[in-house]
């Protein structure tokens, strides 16, 4: 029982940070996208 929420924690901890660094690339992709159309 212990091993299983023990992987599944990490699972969990792995998929978060997955998470962020594509939440954070897809903001950097926005912010290129808007400073493209501003400069237009």
């Amino acid at each position: 029982m212990l091993m299983e929420v023990k992987s599944s924690l990490q699972f969990f901890e792995q998929n978060k940070i997955e998470l962020k660094s594509l939440i954070l690339a897809q903001i950097e992709r926005w912010r290129h996208a808007l400073h493209m159309q501003v400069e237009r």
